[in-house]
């Protein structure tokens, strides 16, 4: 065989293992993007103005806001540093409602703000995903909304009255719909828990479990919790130090266990 046949015989056959390298090459980027495509068609649907799953959220969050009384810079600090902390740990599709305790919020049904937590892109494949767009959506959707939010129920406002246990009432209702009885459920409220309406104020050192089960009032605000988890952040007031016990405390714990709520903190938060 000549020199030059055997060449071309040679070129020839890299030529050959080097198509084969394109070509399978082509197949992988295809079935790449062909995982990609099928992962998106099978994400789950979500509604475009909250970002919640349509079929149900897995878990949800109620939070309550207290606006009868101001937060001064420590306190605010503070829930700033929590809520950080929490909007970084929950779980994608986690339904979070927000409620004000102020004067006339027992009157409205619905939370205040109603939001779901979205993929943030921190762990998102660049093959499997957008992580840049998923973490833009998370930014500009949620995080900046819900600070927003937050930091307006932080600023006070005047009320007579304190109506803990009919805002309780709504979060068991609106805050957590039908079909989440079997979901993982979060409460957490942000109040000095000092309840005061004409049938049942805490200020005229009304704290006997006991006696306001027996009253037509508790009959009037009880409700189901189903079990779900409950976290008071308890905010110191001024002037109210007397009022706010170890005694009162306990009394918060015993009616939240009353309507199949599981307290486990009662935290008093800085300042």
């Amino acid at each position: 065989m000549s020199y030059y046949l055997r060449k071309l015989r040679k070129n020839s056959g890299k030529h050959t293992l080097g198509l084969l390298y394109i070509g399978l090459a082509i197949l992988i980027v295809i079935a790449l993007y062909g995982a990609r495509a099928m992962l998106e068609s099978a994400q789950v649907a979500i509604d475009p103005d909250t970002l919640c799953p349509i079929d149900g959220s897995p878990n949800y969050v109620a939070i309550v806001f207290d606006k009868t009384d101001a937060y001064n810079p420590i306190q605010q600090q503070f829930l700033k540093r929590f809520f950080t902390r929490l909007k970084s740990e929950l779980p994608t599709g986690t339904r979070i409602s927000l409620f004000v305790i102020e004067a006339g919020a027992e009157k409205r049904i619905q939370p205040e703000f109603v939001f779901c937590s979205p993929q943030s892109g921190e762990d998102a494949s660049y093959w499997t995903a957008n992580p840049k767009a998923l973490r833009k959506r998370w930014k500009e959707r949620f995080e900046k909304p819900l600070d927003a939010a937050i930091e307006a129920f932080m600023r006070p406002s005047t009320a007579e009255n304190s109506p803990i246990f009919e805002i309780l009432q709504i979060v068991a209702l609106s805050g957590f719909p039908p079909g989440s009885e079997k979901a993982e459920k979060l409460l957490i409220i942000v109040s000095d828990m000092l309840h005061h309406t004409p049938e049942w104020s805490h200020y005229r050192g009304e704290t006997d479990v006991n006696g306001l089960l027996k009253t037509p009032y508790y009959h009037k605000i009880r409700t189901d919790l189903h079990d779900t988890e409950v976290r008071i952040l308890y905010v110191r007031r001024d002037g109210a130090e007397h009022l706010q016990t170890k005694g009162h405390a306990y009394f918060w714990a015993d009616y939240l266990n009353s309507i199949n709520g599981r307290v486990t903190l009662i935290e008093k938060i800085d300042g």
